[in-house]
């Protein structure tokens, strides 16, 4: 540092001596001005003490005097009262500060406007889900979290299991608390920062598996058996559950329009954003926060939501619906309408991709004992388990749509009850799975509740297949492969989806004839069963013969301009085929249909893919003069 020059240094000292002589002498003070006093505080600069100490003294006592007059009532709400008169009151503070901010909402206010929101209205449970974006900070603090009730579920199973060993009996729920969670946080602090209400849950999650397991062991529940419950595995994501307690929306629940507020988790995750694709209905209970093995963050609330009741588009209108496998649904409407809908089959179109990046996980490094998996295993994975999701997305937008449609345009639907879990133990069991059956059926009765239409589920032997819809007559058994038959008895010729869809259409009828004697014989949606009658049903009247609204059926099925184009396809495929696996364009004997994977459907499906071309102008059916 360069010193100061010696005429810097005097100038300065200089200076200094005449401002102190100045405060102790009174120089550079006007006439009449003393130091000690209000007014030499004015002048005085900088300002010494005792100036200082008579303007303090000067202001105290006007403030005195000014509130023993007291305050004018035209100064309340004017920033002057809050400033000048020094007053605090509410008004004068907004004047100045503006209005206060509304603090947190207790939980029974929440509550007590959810119930305001849905009074004198039905309502049922439901769950809203919705994506989250966290970022890196917070989506660390969630894999924590997660892990942590992993570990604590995958413990209670544990202990659960070895004591059955041991003992030959499971243990009392009593207890497991102090020995699954209590214990090991006193010596693992990684487990002590997730709060003790998460890891309650956990083990809560468990303990229900497992109580579902000995009831369906015990006969006590109704449905397939229930296995005993299994280790989380880390690679297949994980949930973490939150009471209302334990999360909080930014402006409450009323606040998640497109913009809405973002969600608090608590102070061991913290802050997220959310994709509000649509508002709640109510205050949530419960909020579920889940990471997907694709990567992406998801929250579901639980929540009460009303009951939306309209009147369909055909009012009084049954469908009788029969699911299938070469086509999705055949639909005979009560108006003598029938449409078949296709089977979009979405896995069979990805699995030759599926295959290829199946292959290239395999060949990777992954995770064995004593050796993490290379990134680019976890990367692989992320792709496989993505194409997974966009498989399941569309066969279930696929299936809610069609469901959607239904409740939209009809007033009753007729559905068959299908083992779908056995069907899927079959050899065709990817076939059955890939349609999406589950989904659509419940997607049936969920907006058959919420819209109020009448949903009858046949019983779980109902021979449509096998009835003449006809004269009545019940034939044999028909296998798949038989998709047209004729009745023995009438000579009527079926087709078998058709006739299928018809009879459960009948069986409606038969069951709105029993409505006015007897209501209890109905199996309809939940609650929904008095209004059989009143929505137009009309139990006495005829039903129209079904007539063919696509161009798609005939005696066997197909018309001939779609039998000629369906053997030109599979002309084309054999020389495709020919020609991939012949080289030099040599002659080569070619396979069976059946060697070469290709199926007897419309679409045609060669090797595990579908193709799927438009229709050339060439190929559509020439207009008969009768047309």
């Amino acid at each position: 540092m360069m010193p100061f020059s010696p005429e810097f240094e005097r100038a300065a000292y200089m200076v200094i001596v005449i401002v102190d002589t100045a405060h102790k002498g009174g120089m550079n003070l006007p006439d009449g001005y003393d130091h000690g006093t209000t007014r030499a505080y004015r002048l005085c600069r900088p300002v010494c003490n005792p100036c200082k100490a008579a303007n303090t003294a000067a202001q105290g006592a006007r403030r005195a005097a000014r509130l023993a007059a007291g305050m004018p009532e035209d100064a309340h709400g004017k920033p002057s009262g809050y400033s000048y008169w020094n007053c605090r009151c509410r008004r004068c503070s907004i004047a100045v500060l503006g209005e206060p901010k509304q603090g947190q909402s207790t939980r029974a206010e929440r509550r007590a406007a959810s119930d305001e929101a849905l009074a004198g209205q039905l309502t049922r449970v439901v769950r809203y889900r919705y994506e989250i974006l966290p970022d890196p900070v917070v989506g660390r603090a969630l894999r924590r979290t997660i892990g942590a009730a992993r570990y604590v579920y995958n413990s209670a199973v544990a202990f659960a299991r070895d004591h059955r060993r041991e003992t030959g009996k499971y243990p009392a729920l009593a207890g497991q608390s102090n020995a699954i969670i209590a214990e090991p946080r006193s010596r693992l602090p990684w487990l002590a920062a997730v709060p003790h209400a998460v890891l309650s849950a956990a083990l809560r999650d468990a303990q229900r598996a497992q109580q579902n397991h000995l009831s369906s062991l015990a006969g006590q529940r109704r449905g397939p058996k229930v296995a005993a419950p299994q280790m989380r595995k880390k690679s297949h994501g994980g949930s973490v559950s939150l009471s209302d307690g334990a999360f909080r929306i930014a402006g409450g629940w009323q606040n998640t329009g497109r913009t809405g507020g973002r969600l608090h988790l608590g102070k061991h995750i913290g802050t997220v954003g959310v994709r509000w694709s649509r508002p709640l209905p109510s205050d949530p209970t419960t909020a579920t926060v889940v990471l997907t093995p694709d990567g992406r963050w998801w929250v579901s609330f639980v929540v009460r939501e009303a009951l939306a009741l309209t009147k369909p588009q055909n009012p009084g209108r049954v469908a009788g619906v029969d699911l299938g496998l070469t086509h999705f649904a055949t639909i005979a409407y009560s108006d003598g309408r029938f449409e078949k809908i296709d089977n979009p089959r979405f896995l069979l179109k990805q699995e030759r991709k599926l295959a290829h990046m199946q292959r290239d996980l395999a060949r990777m490094q992954g995770p064995t004992r004593g050796r993490k998996a290379s990134k680019r295993w976890d990367k692989q994975r992320r792709r496989v388990a993505r194409l997974h999701t966009h498989i399941a997305n569309q066969r279930e937008h696929f299936a809610r749509r069609e469901a959607a449609q239904l409740i939209r345009e009809n007033q009753g639907i007729v559905v068959e009850t299908l083992n779908i879990a056995g069907l899927g133990q079959s050899k065709v069991g990817k076939s059955v799975y890939d349609t999406a059956w589950g989904i659509f059926l419940r997607a049936l009765q969920e907006g058959s509740v919420k819209r109020g239409r009448d949903l009858i589920v046949l019983p779980r032997f109902f021979p449509g297949s096998r009835k003449c819809s006809a004269c009545g007559t019940v034939d044999g058994p028909k296998p798949l492969r038989v998709r047209s038959w004729t009745c023995p008895e009438c000579g009527a010729t079926h087709d078998r989806d058709v006739n299928a869809a018809v009879n459960h259409l009948e069986y409606a009828y038969q069951v709105a004839a029993l409505a006015a004697e007897d209501l209890t014989a109905l199996d309809l949606a939940a609650g929904l069963a008095e209004r059989l009658n009143a929505r137009g049903w009309g139990v006495g009247q005829h039903m129209a013969p079904p007539r063919d609204t696509t161009p798609c059926e005939a005696s066997n099925g197909r018309t001939g301009w779609e039998r000629k184009l369906l053997a030109r396809r599979r002309r084309s495929r054999r020389s495709a085929l020919r020609r991939k696996h012949v080289r030099n364009r040599g002659a080569r004997t070619v396979t069976s249909q059946a060697a070469q994977g290709v199926a007897g459907d419309a679409g045609g499906i060669a090797r595990g893919f579908q193709r799927n071309r438009p229709v050339k102008a060439s190929e559509l059916p020439r207009k008969s003069r009768a047309e």
